[in-house]
């Protein structure tokens, strides 16, 4: 795709393909790859938000350690 193709598909508000990746055994694939089993597998997946080492100290759960 040429940069004015892709800027006429942001003017115009056209579609894009966006692909997912994920990390399975070992090394990314993209998600579209996938056979059926291993989709919904991916779609039963939790994620979750690590807390920083700040958020950690405001909080006072974690190790105040510098």
């Amino acid at each position: 795709m040429t940069e004015e193709q892709h800027q006429d598909q942001t003017r115009y508000g056209m579609r894009v393909e966006c692909q997912v990746w994920s990390r399975i055994v070992g090394y990314l694939r993209p998600t579209r790859d996938w056979n059926k089993s291993k989709k919904d597998e991916f779609a039963k997946r939790k994620t979750y938000d690590v807390p920083t080492t700040e958020q950690l100290k405001e909080d006072g759960n974690g190790c105040a350690c510098s």
